[in-house]
């Protein structure tokens, strides 16, 4: 069984899609507010679960899950324990494709095995190559050595079986195991693969590198030491930075800024280490990124460039979005209590009517759904306009045009429903 290395908080904070603003400097104007009507016609649910975590065979205690086509990726394990076991199921009926153990050999993995989730627990990456797809895992070879191997692999969507393998990490048999290195972060879309690496003691910024892989074939397309990923948007990398990484304890995160990086060699396209050396990403779509403050308003950025192009109320927060078309926020700057901004748009525009209790957990093809612990969930447009009645119980744990997955995160109970 591998030593977990301890997930640093810079990572945390960086790969969060959400945060606080700082206060509205003076000279902001309000967006302007719009009409009333719906804008988005809605994506309904089916009354009753195609199937759900109690129907026989299907893999219990699940809370990460992601859709493709007619198949549903599970990551599940033993009640209220570390996640153990990676399935594809038949969406449409919960008959299990095929599955794996943690630390079990892959089929064609040529001894690497499945090392689990990242210790952040971001759900593992969906690659579509056109013809066939896979599920982008971390692995290794759990042997008892100074330095363990590392890498990444592509398994087959079909049937498990190792599509590419690549060693990101090399065994080491002797030496200082105080500077072993691990994984503590997997992202990645079909575009590019990342995974971030950090020595296991008191590392600094400079100690910790980031390696691009293509999600497609495996080839490793270039490495770079003192950055960690916040988001990934259509092959695009959005990072922190430091000032001074190489005295700077990676885990303390201070004074961290953004930048964005060429996906094609990891150099810096822009960086915000001169104008906003504190900075936070809050959302990234195409040609957009949100960053905060925490000493100004939060701020819209063009996503190829760096320069400013808007601005956000110095209270919204929470935000979230869909990697590609729309961002949606909470305002408490804004009567509605709801902003949104989409691609192509320079401001913020606040809803027409307020949203239902909950918080927001996911966003897609211009639907807002809203989710709470003690109140049904809801469907919204951007004007806050329901589109739908109350939603299934629980929160979206991964949502298709035609399949949604339902989930209660205190239980780990999950469902899944048609959607169309």
């Amino acid at each position: 069984m591998r030593v977990r290395a301890l997930l640093s908080v810079a990572v945390l904070a960086w790969s969060a899609a959400a945060c606080t603003g700082g206060s509205e400097p003076a000279g902001t104007a309000s967006p302007a507010r719009t009409s009333a009507g719906p804008s988005t016609s809605p994506l309904r649910f089916g009354a009753t679960p195609l199937w759900s975590e109690r129907t026989k065979g299907v893999p219990r205690y699940a809370d990460h899950f992601a859709l493709h086509g007619d198949s549903v990726v599970v990551v599940s394990g033993p009640r209220r324990s570390e996640s153990d076991r990676l399935s594809v199921l038949d969406a449409a009926t919960g008959e299990v494709r095929w599955s794996i153990r943690i630390w079990r050999p892959l089929r064609g993995g040529h001894g690497d095995r499945w090392n689990g989730l990242d210790p952040s627990g971001t759900t593992p990456p969906v690659v579509d190559r056109g013809g066939d797809w896979g599920v982008l895992v971390e692995t290794s070879q759990n042997h008892a050595s100074t330095q363990e191997p590392y890498g990444l692999a592509l398994l087959s969507g079909e049937d498990g079986r190792v599509l590419w393998r690549r060693t990101v990490v090399a065994e080491k048999k002797s030496g200082d195991r105080n500077k072993r290195v691990y994984p503590d972060l997997v992202l990645g879309d079909t575009s590019i693969a990342l995974m971030h690496l950090r020595t296991s003691l008191n590392p600094m910024v400079t100690d910790t590198r980031l390696v691009a892989v293509d999600p497609r074939t495996g080839r490793r397309l270039w490495s770079r030491s003192g950055v960690a990923p916040a988001a990934v948007v259509s092959g695009t990398v959005v990072a922190a930075e430091w000032p001074d990484p190489a005295r700077t304890p990676y885990g303390s995160a201070a004074n961290g800024t953004v930048a964005v990086l060429d996906p094609a060699t990891g150099q810096d396209r822009w960086s915000l280490r001169d104008r906003m050396p504190a900075a936070r990403v809050m959302a990234a779509i195409n040609g957009l990124v949100v960053v905060s403050d925490p000493r100004r308003a939060p701020v819209l950025l063009d996503l190829a460039t760096g320069v400013q192009v808007g601005s956000l109320p110095g209270q919204a927060g929470n935000c979230s979005d869909d990697r590609a078309n729309l961002i949606a926020c909470e305002s408490l700057s804004s009567t509605s209590g709801l902003l949104t901004i989409a691609a192509g748009e320079r401001t913020a525009r606040p809803a027409a009517h307020r949203p239902p209790e909950g918080i927001i957990t996911l966003v897609r093809d211009g639907r807002i759904y809203f989710s709470g612990v003690n109140s049904p969930g809801a469907e919204i447009d951007r004007s806050g306009t329901p589109l739908t009645g109350p939603l299934p119980a629980g929160f979206l744990g991964a949502l298709s045009d035609r399949y949604a997955v339902f989930r209660i995160p205190v239980t780990q109970q999950y469902s899944v429903y048609g959607a169309g």
